[in-house]
């Protein structure tokens, strides 16, 4: 793929994973985020502004909607809770961690209480790192957003926030 970019006359010098482009994104010093795309989850667990755990998930080709697809959402990120919360007994996730959600996710908000279910967490948007236009369709660039964080020093990013 760089090669196929140099051969365009681009020069990629900056990449990253999903997830850890997600992660830089809230300006919270703990908290989970959860981004949905086509058919996979990304789990993020933060914390100290750091992502200490991803899952990744492959959600089944044959659910067409959100809702079909939210039970198995739901279900590994309680397994992820518990596994953080077990790895973590000082310090466990409790229901004030704040669940940021993303993608698809994103035009659902009547289904949140149904994804984190007994958790309880709270759930809102991922916020946005920049000002734009209401018309602009930001979550299918907002993970370009956080990889445009990469080129920012956390303090950078705290005031740019």
């Amino acid at each position: 793929m760089i090669r196929t970019a140099r051969l365009a006359g681009l020069d990629p010098y900056l990449m990253d994973l999903a997830p850890l482009s997600l992660a830089r994104i809230p300006n919270e010093p703990r908290c989970i985020i959860i981004s949905t795309r086509e058919h996979q989850a990304d789990i993020i667990v933060v914390e100290e502004r750091l992502p200490q755990l991803i899952r990744v998930l492959t959600l089944p080709s044959e659910a067409d909607t959100m809702a079909e697809r939210l039970p198995a959402i739901s279900e590994e990120l309680n397994r992820t809770v518990v596994f953080y919360n077990s790895s973590h007994v000082e310090k466990p996730l409790n229901p004030s961690v704040p669940v940021f959600v993303s993608g698809e996710l994103a035009d659902v908000p009547d289904q949140w209480p149904q994804l984190v279910g007994r958790l309880n967490f709270p759930v809102s948007l991922l916020p946005l790192p920049i000002e734009i236009p209401a018309e602009f369709p930001s979550y299918d660039y907002i993970i370009n957003m956080g990889l445009a964080l990469k080129e920012l020093t956390t303090e950078e990013r705290r005031k740019f926030l």
